[in-house]
């Protein structure tokens, strides 16, 4: 009787351990199915990422021009098909092509660096509502949110700082003229002046500390759209007490204390 019973329970308990192991197998299968589903959706999809502009003034005074640098993508560096898409307070969408210029090595989109460009009107820019950049290259899409800073002084700044074989310093504002401001000028014969701050904000030097300066009119160089100039001033390491500053991040404010209004730029350095 207990050899018949164990015959009769054999059979059974089989197909129960095959049903089971089926069941698991088909949702493991299924789980990864579904996985892999879902990655190729996602992946397939339009991806968004937010790049960073600024928008200086264009060739025109009613233009103004999208400028952006960007760590490049391969998507991105080897696009043919690129807009700046602008959606204004009426709901309309406008589109502007886009220039791109790369520079790196060629097949290593890590180290590449494109530069886009677009213009506009800058009336569209101030009442747009929402700004995007699309991309498209080898049948995807690639949108870019874009969050702009408008940069619309008539001179663009570029500082610099050079230590000299004795020690000194040399601070540099290189000033490109985007667009003439009529009636703009030096109240005095100071042109450049440096502001040294501490990491913790705290000033440690400025030029015109204790300075009695020409009360001259001079005019604003450079005075032609497109031109450069440079403005320089030599400064001997030393903190307004007289004590040479110690070694350390500081931040520099490099000014044109121009009228109506002056031209200011910062630079972050770190002195031996």
């Amino acid at each position: 009787m207990s050899l018949s019973s164990k015959s009769l329970i054999l059979p059974i308990t089989m197909p129960r351990a095959w049903v089971i192991c089926s069941l698991v197998l088909f949702t493991i299968a299924s789980v990864m199915w579904g996985c892999a589903s879902a990655s190729q959706e996602r992946t397939s999809g339009v991806i968004t990422d937010t790049i960073a502009v600024r928008m200086v003034p264009g060739a025109s005074r009613a233009a103004l021009r999208v400028v952006t640098e960007q760590k490049s993508v391969s998507l991105l560096s080897g696009t043919t098909e690129a807009e700046l898409r602008v959606l204004s307070a009426d709901s309309t969408v406008l589109r502007y092509p886009l220039t791109f210029t790369s520079m790196g090595a060629p097949g290593k989109t890590e180290t590449l660096t494109t530069m886009i460009t677009a213009d506009l009107p800058s009336e569209i820019a101030a009442g747009a509502i929402e700004m995007s950049i699309s991309a498209k290259a080898d049948s995807k899409e690639r949108v870019f949110a874009v969050s702009a800073l408008v940069d619309t002084a008539a001179l663009e700044l570029a500082p610099s700082m050079t230590r000299q074989n004795d020690g000194t310093y040399q601070f540099m504002l290189r000033a490109t003229r985007r667009r003439i401001v009529p009636e703009e000028y030096f109240p005095s014969s100071e042109q450049l002046r440096i502001a040294i701050f501490s990491a913790k904000g705290a000033s440690v030097w400025s030029s015109n500390d204790g300075m009695a300066y020409l009360t001259v009119v001079m005019p604003v160089e450079p005075a032609l759209q497109g031109a450069s100039h440079l403005y320089s001033l030599d400064w001997n390491g030393m903190a307004s007490d007289g004590a040479r500053l110690p070694t350390g991040r500081y931040r520099v404010q490099l000014t044109l204390p121009v009228r109506p209004a002056p031209y200011s730029c910062f630079l972050d350095v770190v002195l031996p």
